[in-house]
C-alpha cells in the first residue's frame, strides 16, 4: 500500500488508496478505472467513505442531491419498458390469448392427418361445385348426359364403354361405317369390365395397344320413349363409362367391320372431323384434353 500527500486548504492529508498507479495530476487511476476528485472536499477513497451528518447551516445552502436522483431515475423509469408482474391472473391471460398468425402455422411434415381433417378434406371435396355439361339427343328418343366421376354406375346397369385414345399430343379416332370420324367404344360382353371393354375395341377400332387407362367419367342415357323389343340397353335409364387411354404402339391396321380407318388428329382439327359435332363433344372433348395433360404431366411422359 503506497500513501500519498495532497493539500486541502491549509490541511495536508495522507491519502491511502488500494492499486494506485502514477496518473495524471488531479485523478486517480485504479484497478477500477479513473476517479477524479477535487481538493476543496476530502479525496476520501470511495471504500473508505463513511455517511457523515450535513453540516449546519440553512436548508438551502445544501445541496438536495436525492432529490435530483429521484428525478433521473423518474426519467429513466418512462423510458423503460413496462414490465409485468408474473401473476396467476397474467399467466391465464397469456395462455388464453389467441395465437398470432405465425404461430398457428402447424407444420405438416411427417404428421399424419387425423380422422376429423381427413372427413373435412372429403366433405370439401363433396361440397366442391360440380362441371355441368351440355346434353345431346342420340337416335330418336334418347337424351345423352356426362358426368364427371371416377365412380362406376351400377353393373346392371351399364351397357357401353369408350372414350378418348391419345398419343403424345394427338387423338386417334376411328372412321365408322354410317357415321364418320368418332372416338372409340362398344357393348360390355358378358364377363367383361368396362375397362377391358375400352382396351378390346381400341385394339378392334383403331389397331391400338394401350398402355396406361383412366376413367374420366359416366355417359347417362335416358330413353322417352317405349322399351322396343329385345332391347340390348337398359330402360329407361342406362349408362356408359369413359376413359382415357395412352397408345403405347400403333399396330398394322387397314380397316374391318367395326371401323374402316383410323386418323390421328390434333386438337385444334379434331372439330372439323368429328360426326356430328355440337356443345356436348366440345365440352367432353375439352375436359377430356385437360385431365389428359394433367395425368401426362403426372405420369412423367
Amino acid at each position: 500500500m503506497r500513501g500519498r500527500l495532497m493539500t486541502a486548504g491549509n490541511e495536508k492529508i495522507k491519502l491511502k488508496i488500494p492499486f494506485v498507479k502514477k496518473g495524471k495530476r488531479g485523478s486517480v487511476r485504479s484497478a477500477t478505472g479513473i476517479q477524479n476528485f477535487s481538493l476543496s472536499k476530502s479525496p476520501l477513497n470511495k471504500f473508505d467513505r463513511k455517511k457523515t451528518k450535513p453540516s449546519v447551516g440553512n436548508a438551502s445552502d445544501t445541496p438536495k442531491k436525492e432529490s435530483g436522483n429521484k428525478q433521473m431515475k423518474s426519467d429513466s423509469e418512462k423510458s423503460a419498458p413496462k414490465r409485468t408482474k408474473c401473476t396467476k391472473r397474467a399467466v391465464q391471460e397469456l395462455i388464453n390469448a389467441k395465437p398470432t398468425k405465425r404461430s398457428s402455422n402447424k407444420s405438416t411434415f411427417n404428421s399424419p392427418k387425423t380422422d376429423k381433417e381427413k372427413s373435412s378434406s372429403r366433405r370439401k371435396k363433396k361440397d366442391a361445385p360440380a362441371i355441368v355439361f351440355p346434353k345431346t339427343t342420340w337416335g330418336v328418343d334418347s337424351i345423352v348426359g356426362f358426368e364427371a366421376t371416377e365412380q362406376l354406375p351400377p353393373p346392371h346397369l351399364t351397357s357401353i364403354a369408350g372414350g378418348f385414345v391419345f398419343q403424345d399430343d394427338k387423338v386417334i379416332l376411328a372412321n365408322v361405317p354410317g357415321r364418320g370420324w368418332e372416338i372409340i367404344g362398344g357393348r360390355i360382353d358378358i364377363g367383361e369390365s368396362p375397362d377391358e371393354t375400352f382396351r378390346r375395341e381400341a385394339l378392334n377400332q383403331i389397331g391400338v395397344n394401350l398402355s396406361q387407362v383412366k376413367m374420366i367419367g359416366v355417359v347417362r342415357i335416358e330413353h322417352t320413349g317405349p322399351e322396343p323389343p329385345n332391347c340390348p340397353y337398359p330402360h329407361p335409364v342406362g349408362y356408359g363409362v369413359q376413359y382415357i387411354g395412352i397408345a403405347s404402339d400403333l399396330l398394322p391396321f387397314t380397316g374391318g367391320s367395326d371401323s374402316l380407318g383410323r386418323s390421328l388428329i390434333t386438337p385444334d382439327g379434331f372439330k372439323e372431323h368429328y360426326y356430328g359435332w355440337n356443345e356436348y363433344f366440345d365440352a367432353v372433348f375439352h375436359y377430356a384434353f385437360s385431365v389428359y395433360k394433367k395425368w401426362r404431366k403426372k405420369l412423367k411422359m
